[in-house]
């Protein structure tokens, strides 16, 4: 008679949300074991120093306020210096923040090419057809819009829709990635 075999449980599938069966395969063969764990230390250090998103708010409101006393002056060329200061300041504190938010995603990036080369950590590259796509439609937006100039609105919205999109893929992909890391700490 032949041997009874006792009964395995199956394997577990780990299902990662937008990401393609390469990727999920790719994330089956990572193991758990950390040749450089100086690299994941770099990693969750640049990651915990994201940079405070205040100053796009102040810039908003900044940006806002001439517009404001604009409408409700009496006398709007007594306003206009201090709407071009309002202006001015409104643009330096959008891009004193825009540059610290881009240099930590540059240095944020870094640190993932590295732990994706040491650890063999599956960080795939996201499709880059949603950015093409919203350029073709904002050009499509502003080529029509010479039959009429609201039709740049659809084209235009289209194009943002679209560059949206590849945002929110970006977001998946920098979430799973984040996920990972997370379980070997």
């Amino acid at each position: 008679m032949a041997q009874e075999s006792k009964p395995t449980p199956p394997n577990s599938v780990i299902i990662l949300p937008g990401l393609s069966k390469d990727v999920i395969g790719a994330e089956r063969q990572f193991t758990s074991s950390v040749q450089d764990p100086q690299s994941i230390k770099n990693y969750l250090h640049i990651r915990s120093q994201k940079p405070d998103l205040r100053l796009f708010f102040l810039s908003g409101l900044t940006l806002l306020l001439p517009f404001y006393l604009l409408f409700f002056s009496d006398d709007v060329l007594n306003a206009i210096p201090i709407c071009c200061f309002f202006l001015l300041t409104s643009a330096v504190l959008f891009t004193i923040n825009l540059t610290k938010v881009t240099n930590w995603g540059k240095e944020l990036e870094k640190a993932r090419q590295q732990i994706t080369a040491t650890e063999n950590i599956p960080n795939p590259p996201v499709a880059q057809w949603p950015q093409v796509a919203g350029t073709l439609s904002i050009i499509g937006g502003f080529i029509i819009a010479d039959y009429e100039g609201i039709l740049f609105l659809f084209g235009g919205g289209i194009g943002l829709g679209f560059f949206l999109y590849y945002y929110v893929l970006v977001q998946r992909r920098n979430n799973a990635f984040d996920q990972l890391i997370d379980e070997l700490v």
